[in-house]
Parts: structure tokens; C-alpha cells; sequence
């Protein structure tokens, strides 16, 4: 990890020299076993990233070995296979997927082999591994022939699926309790001398039964099937060959491989070299090969270093840009594995106990293949912690950010270890304090940790730009008036979080919305009508801004200290009362008289009246003409509703819509809104003024007494007096029936 800001810088040079645009943003890698390394690089190419994860094998203590389930034809998760090796007395380090498979049956497309035995043949490029842990890579030339008591002697496959077109097919268990055809079939059933088929060996075989015209013939235990379909394209051969077969015959099977190839002990196949002789290719048959995709890939460095590669979708590579960065990271011969959706790769982190996923598969999950390249070690007990490492890894962070550091252990042999509980840490472009490290320059901040007898080292890459600011905030919708709000800021870089505070990044707002503090808590300023504005955050030259709507809590300042504040803004808050600008500021102009068409909007708003519903009622009123036009559709609803009766003078009938109503005319008005029962007129003769109320009014301003809403003032009622806009509200709010 000390060495990967170093190990960038030399790929960037290197990809520069290449004419690459890829460039090197962050990474990390993490050694696995004492021969073992993960290696995680994310570059840039504009706005697109690439991720790439690969493994570093030297030989040692954690070896390759192909694995499969428990048969060939089935496909099986990377990490439901990975409980398989422990049966074996084996744990799992790290692994990639393996083989091309047919997608439909999970029957691999080449060769493989497991414990030195042919499990499926196949004439492709492939991978072998010997029990040393070396590698070879290159084409096995695998052959298994049949030699028959006629003379005879036939080329077959093994496990693989059955066509007119392929000839005979060799089956054992290993592929399934039976041959799984999709066409008739004329099977020969042996029972071998030898149950697997080794490499460089041969087999002496006795026929014990002949199944013709059957697609599934059971294979059975400790014993083959020797299969061509009934409607081959190679009849004559057949009938020369395999039909020739009768009960009791024998049957040789030889079973011979290339050089080079005799002590592998695990192998499988891919498609299509990427390196050969240290030459990186760039000319692929491959469908798809000019596509960029996620890749899986196996290399050899000179020295026999193995390197298990794997590049995500998104920023994915051709097979020629593959090929590249295989030559780039060493391989003198590499080969190119199953991709796309299959592209995996597992790793056992130092000091956890079970493995993750370290990319991110192209199908949202782990996809079910034919076979894996792990990385098994033996089993064992864990001794002392002697290794220490700081979770998480290849962490990024901006100047003043924070990561919370948690330290694992292994032992000498990096297997999990108990943590130590007291941790010294020590730090380069930072400081640790109770575990926490804070950035303080950018650049690689290096960490050093020391318990008792065990050690260890860590980095974090601290920044100052990251490529992304996001704004978040505590809850949602517009800010009230004076009240304040807590934002946060994140940030990416290269794909990953930046381990930043709000502390981190400037805050700004416009003065017009209120102030914000440098830990992102806004505080809305004191307004009287709605300010929308932008708060923004920014972080070195990348910046985010939202739209904030302040909206005021009371708007009218006007009112701030009147007897009536309570019922204006009751109704204000309802809709039904509003204000208007003066210089700017809004007013409610408490002491202003209403009209009387003012009044009738302002009561079929408070009773929640749709007005619109008696456009075409026709008005009786003399006057009507004077009606304001946006008073037009309230009055008529009021008429129609019997809360307006107008003024009669002679013949005439008057609505008097622009005269300040007066208190009785309000009185008598809203008592027609409920139902009351018959008021006692005597209730008004308790009033001083009482003999002031006109005729037409007594009935309506009794009503109201007796409901409470009018209490009067002084003993007096003045009901000849205009109501103000402040007792408008007081009596619009006492209204019963709403």
C-alpha cells in the first residue's frame, strides 16, 4: 500500500507513452497471502471511469486451482462453490470466473481438468496449473481416442453436449448422472478399469449394455457412456464403429496431452490469446471483441508470476485494449477468459473471515458460470496477531475530512488473527487520534500502526477537488421565515466517497434567503413575502447549489402589535385575508375600512364557497354594472346563496358594492351563513346603543350575540360604524359553522 501512489505514477507514464487516455485516479492493493496481492486502479478517460481489479500470484503458500460443482452440466455462484475446498482441507484466498459455457446448461466450452483427471475436453487455448502452483498457458492439444476390437480407433469428446455434428461423445459422472441430450442418441455403456481419466494414461473398458434412441441415458456409477446421435452427419463411420459395439467387447481409451502439459493438475479453457511471445494481440475473431465490456483474463509474467485480471462494464475494454494491459502489467502470455456478466472476482480481505465481491458484476449480481479459478491455501489455526490493517481500504478524503479507522489482524501466515485492542498510530499529511485520522495536506497520507509485536501500514488519499458535490438537507419543502436548516455536502472522486465533514467545503448563500454557517446550517432570513434564492457548497473548483423558497411565518408588519394579530393571521394562514404591497412591503392595513363587495370575497372564501359555480346567475341589483370584475363571481354566489339582499331605495334594488360595509350589514350577513335558532331581540337591549340598530338588522345581530361571535365594545355595539379590516377577520374567524 506505502508503494501505490509510486506504482500510479509509473502506469500513468507508462499509459502516456502507450497513447492511452486512460489515467490513473486512486487505488489501492492489499496483500492476501504472503505470495498473494489484489490490486484495485480506477482511471479516467473524460467523464468515463474504468475499474479494474486483478491478483498477483507468485508461488507460494496460496496456489490455483480450477473449481466446478458437482457436475459439469449446472451452473454454480462463485460464492456458494467457494464452500466446496473446505471439504477438501483447503480455504479460499481469492478467485475469478473461469471458462466460456454454454449459457443455457452450463456445460464449458473447453477443456477442463480437476485433480489431474479430463473432466471435459476441448480444442481451446487454456490455463493449467500444476501442484507447485506454476502455470502454463498456451493450447493443450488434448486428444482422447477409442480404440475398438475391429481395428478401429475413434477421436471423442468428453462431456459435452451431443449434436448430429460432433461425433461420439465420452460421458462420465463428472458431467451428470446421465448423458442430458437434446437428440436421440445409440449409447454404449462401459464399465472401465479405471474410473478417471488421467492425463497420459489408458483405460481398458468392457461394454455392458447398449441403450439406442435415447436422449438421457443414466451413466452409472464408476462407469462411462459412449454416445452418437441416431441421425449423425458420420453414419457410415458409426456403423463401422460405435454400432460395430456388442456386450462384452473392450474398449481402450487413451487420453494423451502436449508438452508441457502433463503435471498440470487443474486447467480451463478460454478464448482467444491476448499475449503471445510477449507480443500483446490485436487482431480477435471474437464476437463482441471490439466492444468494451467487462473482462476477465489470465497472464504470465516472465518470472512465472500468474495474474488474474478483471476490468467492469462502464469503462470496460475491447479484447485489444485487454491484450494491452496485460502486456502493460508484465504477462509475456496471457489468454482471455469469459466476460461480461461473468466477470467476477473474490477476494478474502487480510484479517476478515470470509470473502467478498470486489467488482461490481455487470448483471447486478453474481452470475452463475461453469467453473473458477480460486487461490486455495491450507487449513490452519490462527497464531498471534503479526500483521495489522486499516479498514477501509484505498480511502479518499478532502484536507479536514475524517476516516473512522478499523484495524484487523492476521498472523505471520495471514490468517485472521484476534485484533490487538491498544493501537499506536502514527501519520504523514495527518493525524490519528482514538483511531480517527484527519487529512491535513493533499497527497498520500501515510499511516503507521504498532500493538505489541504486530504492525502494519495504510494510506489515504487526500484531495483537494473532488469530481462531484451533492447538497442534502434535513427534511423537505420551503423554509419558514427565521427558522433554520441543516444541509450536508458529499463528494465523489473516481467512483468512490470522499471522506469529507461539512466543515470541508465553503458554504455560500444570497443574503436575500437568510445566512449559512460553515458547518452548511441555513438560517432563513426574516422575510414578508416569499425570497427564493441558492444556497451552494463548493470544494476546491467543483460546487453544488440548491433553490431555497423562504416563506414568511406573519407577512404583515403592520400588524406585528395589534389587538386583532391573532385573527389576521388565522385568516390570512386560511386564504381568505390578504394584504398588499406597499413600497415593497406587504400590509394588511388593519384600520382600513372593507367594502362591501371586499367583504363578500372574503366570506365565500372563509366558507370555502365555489364561486365559479354561479357565473351564470343574474344579478337584480341596479348597480350591478359597478361590481369590480374580480368581485363579480363572490357577490353572485352571495345573492344566490341569500347572504346578499341588497339596498332597495324606491323601485330600486342596490348592491352597493363599493360602500364600507357597515358593522350591522356584516352582522346580518354572516347570521345568514348558519342556521340559528330564533334569537330573543331582547339580548340587545343589554347594549347602550341598542336603539341605534335598524329594524331590518335586530333579528341577525341578536342572532350573533347569542353565538358568541359578538361581544361588542364598551357596552355598545356600533352598528352603524364601518367595519375595519381588523375586525373583519375577528368576525370571519368566530364563524361557527366552518
Amino acid at each position: 500500500m506505502k508503494r501505490f501512489f509510486t506504482y500510479l505514477l509509473v502506469i500513468s507514464l507508462l499509459l502516456t507513452g502507450a497513447g492511452a487516455s486512460f489515467v490513473p485516479q486512486r487505488g489501492f492493493s492489499a496483500q492476501l497471502a504472503e505470495n498473494a496481492a489484489l490490486t484495485e486502479t480506477v482511471s479516467r478517460e473524460g467523464d468515463l471511469l474504468r475499474r479494474e481489479r486483478y491478483l498477483t500470484v507468485a508461488q507460494g503458500d496460496a496456489r490455483p486451482a480450477v473449481v466446478y460443482g458437482t457436475t459439469l452440466y449446472g451452473k454454480t455462484a462463485m460464492d456458494a462453490i467457494e464452500a466446496y475446498p473446505a471439504a477438501w482441507g483447503f480455504s479460499v484466498t481469492a478467485g475469478v470466473n473461469g471458462s466460456f459455457f454454454d449459457v443455457a446448461t452450463g456445460v464449458p466450452l473447453g477443456m477442463v481438468v480437476t485433480d489431474g483427471c479430463v473432466r471435459s475436453s476441448g480444442e481451446r487455448e487454456a490455463v493449467g496449473f500444476r501442484a507447485d502452483g506454476s502455470a502454463i498457458i498456451g493450447y493443450p492439444s488434448l486428444a482422447l481416442a477409442a480404440s475398438l476390437p475391429n481395428g478401429e480407433t475413434l477421436s471423442v469428446h468428453c462431456n459435452k453436449l451431443l449434436t448430429k455434428s460432433n461425433g461420439v461423445c465420452l460421458y462420465t459422472r463428472d458431467f451428470d448422472s446421465r448423458t442430458e441430450g437434446a437428440i436421440a442418441a445409440y449409447n454404449v455403456v462401459l464399465m472401465p478399469d479405471e474410473p478417471d481419466l488421467k492425463l497420459n494414461s489408458r483405460i481398458t473398458a468392457t461394454v455392458t449394455d447398449i441403450v439406442p434412441q435415447t436422449a438421457a441415458c443414466p451413466i452409472p456409477a464408476g462407469g462411462f457412456v459412449l454416445a452418437a446421435a441416431e441421425d449423425s452427419d458420420y453414419a457410415v463411420t458409426m456403423e463401422k464403429t460405435i454400432r460395430a459395439l456388442a456386450v462384452g467387447d473392450e474398449v481402450t481409451i487413451d487420453i494423451t496431452i502436449g508438452d508441457g502439459w502433463g503435471e498440470v493438475v487443474s486447467a480451463c479453457a478460454g478464448m482467444e490469446m491476448l499475449v503471445i511471445g510477449g507480443e500483446a494481440q490485436t487482431s480477435f475473431s471474437l464476437s463482441g471483441s471490439k466492444s468494451r465490456t467487462a473482462r476477465t483474463a489470465v497472464g504470465l509474467r516472465d518470472d512465472g508470476t500468474l495474474i488474474l485480471y478483471t476490468v467492469d462494464a462502464g469503462g470496460g475494454m475491447t479484447l485489444a485494449e485487454l491484450a494491452a494491459r496485460m502486456r502493460e502489467l508484465g504477462c509475456v502470455t496471457a489468454l482471455n477468459l469469459d466476460g461480461g456478466g461473468s466477470t467476477a472476482i473474490r477476494a478474502l480481505y487480510p484479517g476478515k473471515t470470509e470473502p467478498e465481491t470486489v467488482n461490481s458484476p455487470s448483471d447486478g449480481k453474481l452470475r452463475k458460470c461453469a467453473n473458477f479459478i480460486f487461490l486455495l491455501r491450507g487449513q490452519g489455526d490462527a497464531g498471534e496477531a503479526a500483521r495489522l490493517f486499516a479498514y477501509p481500504l484505498g480511502a479518499v478524503a478532502l484536507v479536514g475530512g475524517e476516516v473512522t479507522l478499523t484495524v484487523l489482524a492476521t498472523d505471520g501466515a495471514f490468517r485472521a488473527a484476534a485484533p490487538p485492542q491498544d493501537v499506536t498510530f502514527s501519520a504523514e499529511g495527518g493525524v490519528v487520534q482514538n483511531g480517527v485520522f484527519t487529512a491535513q495536506r493533499v497527497g498520500e497520507a501515510k499511516i503507521e500502526m504498532t500493538a505489541g509485536g504486530a504492525s502494519g501500514t495504510a494510506s489515504v488519499q487526500v484531495i483537494d477537488t473532488p469530481d462531484s458535490v451533492t447538497i442534502r438537507r434535513e427534511g423537505s419543502g420551503d423554509v419558514p421565515s427565521g427558522e433554520s436548516v441543516d444541509f450536508s455536502a458529499q463528494a465523489t472522486f473516481a467512483g468512490a466517497k470522499v471522506y469529507a465533514s461539512d466543515e470541508c467545503f465553503a458554504w455560500t448563500c444570497e443574503s436575500a434567503i437568510g445566512t449559512v454557517d460553515q458547518s452548511g446550517l441555513f438560517t432563513a432570513a426574516k422575510v414578508y413575502k416569499p425570497a427564493t434564492g441558492t444556497l451552494s457548497c463548493a470544494a476546491g473548483d467543483k460546487s453544488a447549489s440548491v433553490k431555497i423558497t423562504v416563506l414568511p411565518d406573519y407577512p404583515f408588519p403592520d400588524t406585528e402589535a395589534h389587538w386583532a394579530r391573532e385573527y389576521v393571521k388565522a385568516m390570512y394562514d386560511a386564504g381568505v385575508l390578504l394584504g398588499s404591497e406597499v413600497d415593497g412591503v406587504p400590509r394588511f392595513r388593519p384600520d382600513d375600512g372593507m367594502t362591501r363587495q371586499e367583504f363578500f370575497i372574503a366570506l365565500t372564501r372563509r366558507l370555502g364557497t365555489d364561486t365559479a359555480a354561479y357565473r351564470e346567475t343574474e344579478l337584480p341589483f341596479d348597480d350591478a354594472d359597478a361590481i369590480a370584475p374580480w368581485a363579480l363571481d363572490a357577490v353572485r354566489a352571495s345573492y344566490a346563496l341569500g347572504y346578499l339582499g341588497g339596498s332597495a331605495d324606491g323601485e330600486k334594488l342596490f348592491a352597493l358594492p363599493d360602500r364600507t360595509i357597515s358593522r350591522q350589514e356584516a352582522m346580518v350577513i354572516l347570521s345568514r351563513t348558519a342556521v340559528h335558532s330564533d334569537a330573543d331581540e331582547a339580548l340587545l337591549d343589554g347594549f347602550a346603543d341598542a336603539d341605534e340598530i335598524a329594524p331590518w338588522a335586530r333579528q341577525g345581530l341578536a342572532a350573533m350575540v347569542a353565538s358568541g361571535a359578538v361581544e361588542g365594545a364598551d357596552g355598545r355595539l356600533l352598528p352603524t360604524q364601518p367595519v375595519t379590516r381588523a375586525q373583519a377577520a375577528k368576525l370571519l374567524a368566530s364563524l361557527k359553522n366552518v
